[in-house]
Order: structure tokens, then C-alpha cells, then sequence
């Protein structure tokens, strides 16, 4: 017997959805936006995890420059 908390593993289907790109400059700056998110995403993550676990740790987080 054993006590304790239980994590469950359950896999997820990605939802791909197709469309008809009408203009390629506009999916292109979507794009462009979106990095430009996920890039400031990291640096929030980066800084939240220097402060919880160290530098050494969160080091993975580091994004290149």
C-alpha cells in the first residue's frame, strides 16, 4: 500500500485544422507574431524558474539570442 499523489498520463490528439491561405504576406507576419510571443513566453518562464530553481536549472529555458 502506498500514499501519495497520482499523476495520469493521458495523451493528446492535436487539433489540425486546414484553411485556404489567402495572402501569404499576412500568414507570414502571423507567423512572424507569434514568434515573437512565444519568444517573450520563454523569457517570462525563464525568469520565473531563475528565481524558483536557480540559474543552473533554468538555463534550458534560455532561448537563443
Amino acid at each position: 500500500m502506498a500514499i501519495g499523489t497520482v499523476f495520469l498520463k493521458q495523451e493528446a490528439e492535436p487539433k489540425i485544422e486546414r484553411t485556404a491561405i489567402r495572402s501569404a504576406p499576412a500568414e507570414l507576419k502571423r507567423l512572424e507574431e507569434a514568434l515573437e510571443q512565444a519568444e517573450q513566453q520563454l523569457k517570462e518562464l525563464y525568469e520565473r524558474a531563475l528565481e524558483a530553481v536557480g540559474e543552473s536549472e533554468a538555463l534550458i529555458l534560455k532561448s537563443t539570442e
